[in-house]
């Protein structure tokens, strides 16, 4: 928890209405007042919409995820396979950074609309 306050921003796929809420059980501070970076809140801003991290990681960087939401986080707690939930945490981490690297090297990311066209989203995501 250290690491994550001391850290000059923090950058996540879903953290201010996920991991946020989960971690302020373990926290003694307000994390929404971290400095964050929130890539579906930039995707929403962009688009209107939502889209999933397995769908801009698949048209952006060609990356299949191992599950297919945060729904199944939550299925493999519930069923006590604690190893297969964090490969399934360290696999998301992994292509959250990739996907921010590859969106700010670029000032793009691509998801796969309902019709399987691949749409480019503009973003700005240049941190210091």
């Amino acid at each position: 928890m250290d690491d994550l306050l001391a850290a000059d921003i923090v950058v996540g796929f879903n953290i201010n209405n996920f991991d946020y809420a989960v971690l302020s059980h373990y926290a003694n501070t307000d994390l929404s007042a971290l400095n964050s970076l929130d890539l579906i809140e930039a995707v929403v801003h962009e688009r209107g919409h939502r889209v999933s991290l397995d769908n801009l990681a698949q048209a952006t960087l060609g990356i299949k995820k191992l599950h297919g939401s945060g729904l199944d986080a939550i299925r493999l707690y519930r069923e006590g396979k604690m190893f297969d939930l964090v490969e399934y945490c360290k696999q998301d981490v992994r292509i959250t950074k990739e996907l921010f690297e590859y969106g700010a090297g670029n000032g793009f990311i691509y998801f796969t609309d309902y019709e399987g066209m691949k749409i480019k989203v503009p973003v700005n995501w240049e941190i210091e």
